[in-house]
């Protein structure tokens, strides 16, 4: 593997007890490893920027895929959520992001879905308040 994280905490990301239901992985470089290999590992729907970023709406598209995602699978994985954050304060919609990912939170944690999410930035409110963090360099 070309990134580093301890062991027991992948290990115990595969066995599906983090100490939370949602991860953020936010890292510059070896992100997009570290989110395929946890796919392979739990299955579930893998969303990128590739999937969201078509058109100028970035932040309504991810929605959508992710009320579609969390109704058809039990993990789901997010990578370059900085494009949907990016899109959001562009158009100004940076609190509607917020708490449309507090509903999305919410449902995925009633449904007793995992989320994973992975950013080079910043990550939105609600994930920093509620997710269990990995920061590499």
């Amino acid at each position: 593997m070309l990134w580093r994280i301890p062991e027991a905490a992948f290990q115990n990301l595969l066995a599906g007890s983090p100490p939370r239901d949602v991860l953020l992985v936010k890292a510059r470089a070896g992100r997009g490893a570290i989110l395929r290999e946890l796919h392979e590992a739990l299955g579930g729907a893998i969303l990128g920027a590739g999937d969201f970023a078509r058109d100028g709406a970035a932040d309504e598209v991810f929605l959508r895929l992710m009320d579609q995602a969390l109704a058809n699978h039990p993990v789901v994985i997010v990578d370059d959520l900085h494009v949907v954050t990016k899109a959001a304060n562009r158009n100004a919609r940076a609190f509607l992001l917020d708490a449309a990912l507090t509903a999305l939170l919410g449902e995925a944690s009633s449904l007793r879905r995992k989320l994973i999410f992975g950013t080079e930035a910043e990550a939105p409110w609600p994930l920093v308040r509620r997710a269990w963090r990995i920061e590499l360099e």
